[in-house]
């Protein structure tokens, strides 16, 4: 009540209380964080949820406040003009996810690859050799787009701007090549249209979104995760069928759902699951976007299927039929990477230190 009404300085001091004399009562742990949250205090709010994470490493929401008092911290920063320091704490809560799908995505790219190898030679498609210049003719003339996500990343990861605003950027950069460099787009006769289409489109985004964090939430203040995650410990006791479970299930979401509304409902339900078998949560991001990689091209509602359809004026299910080798390509790099844990862990930091 106290944390609520604004009175966080007391709230603080009776949550330490509690911590010191309660020290396995994870909602008080919970509390203290959030009231240093509210503060300002960043830092001592994640030491809170790190400290809570370790008490109770299967809880959901003390991952998802940690990553936000993480990244609050790495803007309050930014702002503060203090880069390097911004950028040391954004690493800390993006970059080692980006590191540890580095080599399963080049697994995929590889398995997807080699099988485009092997059906070219089986149809006997002509080879072309590699020309240097038409190569770099052609880069050349695609310069301006090329840049564009190098800003954007150097930017990000520079700890020059935060990530809407590193959004914004991209936004700002994609309209100064068509209206000055390409002059592809006129500012008065197609501006306004490319914009209201734009808007409509971010729109559903941000309504799809809204619904996925209000389900969220109330599946986690209902404490479903936790209850899943007691559920999965008392049925399934191989670490091996819970991965392969997870697999198919993964699969199936990535079949029905978008990814937007994939990660806000369904990583805080299967996180602290997967924590019960020790599985790291980098290792978990790995298979979770691996897994849904796979899942688009699965019908009936792949979503790279109707993307693939809409572009190429073709059936979605004769493109499904076209992709199912590559379907089983990926399923193949997919297991690796679930079951090869050394691919992804080599990027996980040092565990926090203390009790």
């Amino acid at each position: 009540m106290l944390n609520a009404g604004g009175r966080e300085e007391e709230a603080i001091e009776l949550l330490r209380r509690g911590v010191k004399y309660t020290p396995w009562e994870p909602a008080t742990r919970a509390c203290l964080g959030r009231a240093h949250s509210r503060r300002g205090e960043f830092d001592a709010a994640i030491s809170a949820y790190d400290a809570l994470i370790r008490f109770s490493p299967r809880l959901a929401i003390a991952y998802y406040n940690r990553g936000n008092a993480r990244t609050a911290k790495g803007q309050m920063l930014a702002r503060a003009g203090r880069v390097q320091e911004a950028k040391a704490e954004i690493e800390a809560a993006i970059p080692d996810l980006f590191r540890a799908v580095a080599v399963p995505g080049v697994l995929l790219i590889a398995a997807v690859a080699a099988l485009g190898v092997v059906e070219a030679r089986r149809a006997r498609v002509p080879r072309q050799g590699f020309a240097a210049k038409e190569a770099g003719a052609a880069l050349w003339r695609a310069k301006w787009e090329v840049l564009l996500p190098v800003v954007a990343i150097v930017c990000m990861f520079g700890g020059f701007c935060t990530l809407i605003e590193a959004a914004a950027l991209t936004v700002a950069y994609a309209l100064f090549i068509q209206l000055v460099v390409h002059r592809e787009v006129h500012p008065t006769r197609d501006l306004p249209r490319v914009l209201a289409r734009s808007v409509t489109l971010v729109g559903g985004v941000i309504a799809i979104l809204g619904i996925a964090m209000g389900l969220t939430n109330d599946l986690i203040f209902s404490e479903v995760p936790t209850k899943a995650a007691e559920w999965v410990q008392a049925n399934v006791h191989s670490k091996f069928m819970f991965l392969l479970a997870l697999n198919l299930f993964l699969i199936v979401v990535g079949a029905l759902m978008d990814i937007y509304s994939a990660i806000m409902v369904v990583v805080p339900l299967i996180l602290p699951a997967s924590a019960a078998f020790g599985i790291h949560e980098l290792h978990m991001g790995a298979i979770f976007l691996a897994n849904l990689e796979l899942g688009y091209l699965v019908p009936p509602v792949g979503e790279n299927l109707f993307l693939a359809s809409y572009r190429f004026d073709k059936p979605v299910m004769r493109i499904a039929a076209a992709v199912a080798p590559f379907v089983i390509a990926i399923l193949i790099a997919v297991l690796a990477v679930t079951y090869i844990p050394g691919m992804t862990m080599w990027a996980a930091p040092a565990p926090p230190a203390g009790p």
